[in-house]
């Protein structure tokens, strides 16, 4: 078998860099904690689904409520990483499929600063805040 070569190119592995939705999503998960002082914090959950994609939750938690969670919106996604299905919570019926992470940031951004997202993130502030205070 040692006279077998390695076939791979020089390359390979180093080409254009891809940040992923997990990436961008934990970026989010922390700016809501430091947006709402911590008593929502942002958690990103990443499992493999049946069909062999991943599948990132973007989850809400407020800990001063037994780590109360609400799932606000997911990523789906296979190799290669993009095109993504971004869908937005189960209240609205919102499902997309998104060709690159610039259409992705785009989503996000609509989606984290809808009326519907500031009401549930107000809630979620105001429901942690008054059972710290207990």
């Amino acid at each position: 078998m040692s006279d077998i070569p390695d076939l791979w190119p020089t390359d390979v592995g180093k080409g254009k860099t891809v940040t992923t939705p997990a990436s961008i999503l934990r970026k989010q998960a922390n700016a809501v904690q430091n947006r709402t002082d911590g008593f929502v914090k942002g958690e990103v959950y990443t499992v493999k689904n049946r069909a062999g994609l991943l599948y990132h939750a973007f989850n809400l938690v407020v800990p001063s409520l037994d780590d109360y969670t609400y799932t606000l919106l997911s990523v789906t996604h296979g190799v290669p990483t993009y095109p993504v299905t971004l869908e937005w919570s189960e209240e609205t019926d919102y499902s997309r499929s998104l060709a690159n992470q610039e259409e992705l940031i785009e989503a996000l951004k609509y989606i984290l600063s809808t009326e519907f997202t500031m009401n549930v993130l107000q809630s979620l502030r105001a429901e942690g805040e008054d059972a710290e205070g207990d």
